[in-house]
């Protein structure tokens, strides 16, 4: 996997120029801390500095166990920030020599990107001279190691330059921080091994043990004096700034205090003016709306009163006129009952009266045959007996 840039961080940036310009005799060396994005862009924001089991001028190397101790820092700076973070790459110095990488940085660049593919590398020229102004110049490069040697043949790796981005940040991070303060640690640390490494032998003289004693000593100065001491007055600087700043802000707070009651003053009349008035307006207009609500009560009282007599008035003419109208149909319904029941009262009634006559009629009738047949009877009856 090819990295299409990567992006240092402005703290991280400092952190690793730090660290190139302690020393302008032998190469120093770190590594990058950071993730990779989905757009293969290296993100480096801490570095860890790494103690030199070799010194020298033109090449530098470190421990597999100390590579292995800075992947357990990076997982532990990974839950610390809650942000995935990662060994990315790795840095050197290169006093006062140029910025291009050697093969010994090819190749060496070579065997981590086996490990790693997306491993990068970092170079510091410091120390440089310009030979047109006479002031330091210095260099960074980032760089990958391919490979273009042909199928069957051995590795021929050359450097391939990475675009390299610096991102400003807002301070200095934590990380960064904690690896600054660890820089004269870790340089007094390795003058001590190298100081132990060579009083070992027992057959050294007196002036031996005196000069290396002298050289030891004057290397913990020159590292006080490079790293403590500017340190030092960066620190004390800073302490006259923050007094600076702590009387400024006192004054500050004295006249904002001054303003605020001056202003509570101001707002405790503004409220009372305002209470005041709107106290009258509160008056006025509650008269105004009481004034407003009699007239508006008066006109919709008459406007109502109005509206129902013209509503009552049309109301008894509509009934009067139904009552009418009613009173009329129901005379025409009882007369037409009236006169249907008498008609029918009255076949009725002729009905049963021609039923009754013939009824009677022959009533009368049965009633003289059986009285003259019972007549003839008797009358038979008394001729027979006067014989």
């Amino acid at each position: 996997m090819v990295i299409k840039c990567v992006c240092l961080e402005s703290d991280a940036y400092m952190v690793c120029l730090t660290h190139a310009l302690s020393t302008e005799r032998e190469e120093v060396m770190g590594l990058l801390i950071g993730e990779i994005d989905e757009n293969r862009i290296s993100h480096i924001s801490a570095v860890i500095m790494l103690q030199r089991s070799d010194k020298q001028a033109d090449r530098v190397e470190i421990s597999p166990e100390q590579l292995s101790d800075a992947s357990t820092k990076a997982e532990r700076m990974a839950k610390e920030l809650c942000r995935p973070m990662r060994v990315l790459g790795w840095y050197h110095s290169h006093p006062h020599i140029t910025v291009w990488p050697s093969h010994v940085d090819v190749q060496t660049q070579a065997m981590y990107q086996m490990m790693d593919e997306g491993f990068v590398g970092l170079i510091f020229s410091v120390f440089n001279e310009d030979k047109s102004t006479k002031l330091n110049r210095i260099e960074v490069t980032c760089f990958q190691s391919i490979d273009q040697a042909m199928e069957d043949y051995p590795p021929q790796y050359v450097r391939k330059e990475v675009p390299f981005y610096i991102e400003p940040s807002k301070g200095i991070g934590r990380a960064c921080m904690d690896s600054l303060v660890q820089l004269p640690r870790i340089l007094c640390q390795e003058e001590t091994e190298a100081f132990c490494k060579t009083t070992n032998g027992t057959d050294l003289d007196l002036i031996t043990k005196l000069h290396n004693v002298s050289v030891y000593t004057k290397s913990l100065c020159h590292i006080t004096e490079v790293m403590s001491g500017p340190l030092i007055q960066a620190l004390e600087n800073r302490l006259e700034t923050n007094r600076s700043r702590i009387q400024t802000l006192q004054a500050r707070k004295l006249h904002i205090e001054k303003q605020l009651k001056e202003t509570a003053e101001i707002n405790k009349d503004n409220i009372r003016q305002i209470s005041c008035n709107n106290t009258h307006n509160t008056e006025d207009n509650i008269r105004q709306i009481t004034s407003n609500n009699t007239h508006n009560t008066e006109d919709n009282i008459r406007q109502i009163t109005s509206n129902n007599t013209h509503t009552t008035e049309d109301n008894t003419s509509q009934i009067k006129i139904n009552n009418a109208q009613s009173r009329e149909d129901n005379i025409r319904q009882i007369m037409s009952n009236n006169a249907h029941n008498t008609e029918v009262n009255i076949r009725q009634i002729t009905s049963n009266s021609t039923h009754n006559t013939e009824d009677n009629n022959r009533q009368i009738t049965s009633n003289s045959t059986h009285n003259t047949e019972d007549n003839t009877v008797t009358g038979q009856y008394r001729g027979q007996i006067n014989k």
